[in-house]
């Protein structure tokens, strides 16, 4: 590396985590990859790349058959690498594409569902041949990514991957398939179903793995929400996070930080909700998840209203209407924004519009008032 530094043919930067990196100007590259596939030796480079980027996918611990802690940065800052092996071995290596695919579990629900959906069909399309606890986690890794999208085909998905799990006697496996089935359940109004698979769930996670504890601790609080009980959902969700904080998994931090701003919103105390939902937009920032960024932008929209700053609520929640909207997803915007979508002030309206039309971070810089934030014109 050093004599081709000399020679200009590899240039060097510092990524993402402060490490060195090294890439080429795209004529040179162009001439290297051509340069390989003349050698003969492309397919074996390209099995060792893939294999190394599974190595690096397996050591950001991201998916939830991991107890470690989630480095979603990891995955961020080799997305480049990692997206091409999975070019490759969806073609060449189908049981590599499957493993490193799973390995992602959480940087797909962060960062790219879209992205994983396809990825992830194309491979169960093909993936009858491989053993059923891979396609069982398959199957679920799909469903994360198509459940704001297709109930039916994500029901399917998670069904097929619980009958493997039960058949396997994989306990965690049922365990991570029923929390997900639940939240159908409740989404279709069945709290019956809903707690009863949770209890299940919960029975076989407890003292064994204590993330999966925290995850279903937020369904039984999203239980006592349906139910009126809103102090003991708080409690509840609160509970979740810490756990998941002395786990260091600020992925799910960030989503119960999301979800309390919501619910101390419905209490009525504005302060804390803007604290909740502030502390969740900077965790999806640094994540750089749309999905999770948008929730708080929406309860920050609805107290900056019910504050009585009409165009910041307008702002904000134009940007997240259009992120909760994008990809054909089917989110309950009445969910997220509640009373904001019948108002119809003008000031609000016109910076609504503004929303729609810049770029998430943008807003999300302009709702955490950064310093170095411009104002959205």
């Amino acid at each position: 590396l050093a004599s081709l530094l000399d020679k200009s043919l590899v240039r060097r930067r510092t990524g993402r985590l402060g490490e060195e990196r090294f890439w080429m100007l795209e004529t040179i590259r162009e001439f290297a990859r051509a340069e390989l596939e003349a050698s003969g030796e492309a397919e074996d480079v390209r099995r060792r790349h893939g294999d190394r980027m599974l190595e690096i996918a397996l050591s950001a611990h991201l998916s939830e058959d991991d107890d470690e802690p989630f480095q979603l940065e990891v995955a961020l800052a080799e997305r480049d690498d990692i997206r091409a092996a999975l070019d490759w071995a969806d073609g060449c290596d189908l049981e590599l594409a499957a493993r490193l695919a799973v390995s992602l579990e959480t940087f797909w629900n962060a960062h790219a569902q879209e992205e994983a959906r396809t990825r992830l069909g194309s491979v169960v399309a093909r993936a009858q041949t491989i053993e059923p606890g891979l396609r069982a986690r398959v199957l679920r890794v799909l469903g994360n990514t198509t459940y704001n999208v297709d109930e039916a085909a994500t029901r399917a998905w998670w069904e097929e991957g619980l009958a493997l799990c039960r058949a396997l006697g994989d306990d965690r496996g049922v365990a991570l398939i029923l929390h997900r089935l639940a939240l159908i359940g409740f989404d279709n109004g069945d709290l019956d179903e809903t707690r009863a698979m949770i209890d299940e769930s919960q029975r076989l996670a407890t003292g064994r793995w204590p993330l999966i504890e925290a995850v279903n601790m937020w369904m039984y609080a999203l239980l006592a929400e349906a139910n009126g009980h809103l102090e003991e959902a708080v409690d509840l969700s609160e509970r979740s996070a810490e756990q998941a904080q002395k786990l260091d998994c600020t992925w799910w931090v960030s989503g119960q930080r999301s979800y309390l701003s919501k619910l101390t919103l419905q209490i009525g105390d504005l302060t804390r909700a803007e604290r909740e939902g502030r502390a969740a937009l900077v965790i999806a920032r640094d994540h750089e998840n749309p999905y999770r960024a948008a929730a708080a932008l929406g309860t920050l929209a609805r107290v900056a209203f019910a504050s009585g700053d009409v165009e910041k609520a307008g702002l904000l929640w134009g940007s997240s209407e259009s992120a909760l909207t994008s990809g054909q997803s089917r989110f309950d915007l009445g969910e997220y924004g509640g009373e904001l979508l019948a108002i119809v002030d003008p000031t609000f309206t016109s910076a609504r519009q503004r929303g729609h039309e810049h770029e998430l971070w943008d807003v999300v810089a302009i709702a955490l008032d950064d310093d170095e934030a411009q104002t959205v014109p």
